[in-house]
């Protein structure tokens, strides 16, 4: 793995602690106060689902061999990443237990209505499951595939995620500090499809040369 990265997770993991500590009760509070849920940051969250409906619409397109020979190891690398993403989402919101900035089902205690905010390792429920945001971990995980298997649209990748984190901490549905460290280990989880798929192209390029 490459040094960058490394730091990278690093800065990352940091500026999640900082954000925890002292800036994810302000923002959420300061959201609520001036009521910016609404239209707009909810249309700021569609670009990331618009990135899942992408992988499902490449995937269809492996059922064409022209588009299978042309789409299909970017897929399978995406697949990969997804099944990553997923798996640190459950363990993770388990592992952590943290509260919601706001209250949302079954009168879940919240920082914004019982000025409960916390982790609670391992209670379970969604009502402790606010850490890390599960949509940035996706989304930057697909966003990091994508960034690597198709750079010419950088600058969409990346729209995509911030237009993510913007909109989650406008409508106060995370803390900051959630996004962070979604979006940390979501790239991670993409580093790690990306170093797989490597792994075994190489694998297979060895067994035919033996």
């Amino acid at each position: 793995m490459k040094k960058s990265y490394l730091g990278g997770y690093l800065l990352g993991i940091l500026a999640t602690l900082v954000s925890i500590t002292f800036f994810d009760r302000t923002v959420a509070t300061f959201a609520y106060e001036h009521q910016l849920r609404g239209d707009v940051f909810k249309a700021m969250t569609w670009p990331a689902d618009l990135l899942q409906i992408l992988v499902a619409v490449l995937l269809v397109a492996c059922l064409s061999k022209p588009w299978r020979q042309r789409v299909a190891g970017r897929v399978s690398t995406l697949l990969i990443a997804l099944s990553f993403a997923w798996a640190a989402r459950l363990f993770t919101k388990l592992a952590f237990g943290r509260t919601w900035p706001d209250t949302w089902i079954d009168n879940n205690p919240s920082w914004l209505q019982n000025g409960i905010e916390g982790f609670f390792p391992f209670t379970g429920g969604k009502a402790y499951s606010a850490f890390p945001s599960g949509h940035a971990l996706v989304t930057f995980a697909l966003a990091t595939v994508f960034w690597h298997t198709a750079p010419k649209y950088r600058w969409l990748w990346s729209l995509s995620c911030l237009s993510l984190m913007a909109g989650m901490l406008g409508q106060y549905y995370h803390y900051l500090g959630d996004l962070l460290a979604g979006a940390t280990l979501g790239c991670f989880c993409g580093h790690m499809a990306i170093a797989l798929k490597h792994r075994i192209r190489r694998s297979k390029n060895d067994s035919y040369c033996q």
